[in-house]
């Protein structure tokens, strides 16, 4: 299924068929969060279906499907009703104890551009200490994929992505994070 909607997500359909079968895939809440999220991540470089639609699942109870829909609206955060449930989101947000910081940063970034983005690691020491933090794998392979960073129209894992940059396959194999 994973495969599927990443086909579909990655489709050159410039209809409404495929976003509204992504926008589909991504409410219905008996899939798993996965598989929304990755809905999420082929409406990305899409024109918006439907504002109210995406709107809600700003709030859905699944973390990876608030993150996609906020990086799915960044390209129309200039939009007034976009805008609006943005600043609603973000407002509430920011008013929980603690406030999910990634998601904070995903909803400024897209009422206000990069500007909002938050400092990347500086130094290697710095990197090495964000790298010992941990992460989220299923969130990194989603940015990595998405279309609005880009970095798979260039760059290679296994076998998908681009062919103009380096496969990327093996990279972890240079390198010990235990």
């Amino acid at each position: 299924l994973m495969a599927a909607v990443s086909a579909l997500g990655r489709s050159s359909d410039d209809g409404a068929t495929a976003t509204a079968d992504l926008l589909a895939l991504a409410r219905n809440r008996a899939l798993p969060a996965r598989v929304r999220s990755e809905a999420l991540l082929g409406l990305g470089a899409r024109p918006l279906p439907d504002p109210a639609a995406l709107l809600a699942l700003l709030n859905d109870l699944e973390r990876s499907v608030r993150l996609e829909t906020a990086r799915a609206l960044r390209p129309h955060g200039s939009l007034p009703e976009v805008a609006d449930g943005l600043r609603r989101r973000l407002r509430s947000e920011e008013q929980r104890v603690p406030p999910d910081a990634a998601l904070v940063e995903s909803l400024r970034y897209a009422l206000d551009g990069p500007a909002t983005q938050a400092r990347r690691p500086s130094s290697l020491d710095d990197w090495i200490r964000v790298a010992a933090e941990g992460g989220d794998v299923e969130a990194g392979r989603r940015v990595f994929y998405s279309a609005t960073t880009g970095c798979a129209a260039c760059h290679s894992v296994g076998n998908r992505g681009g062919a103009l940059g380096p496969d990327l396959s093996q990279v972890r194999l240079g390198s010990d994070r235990a």
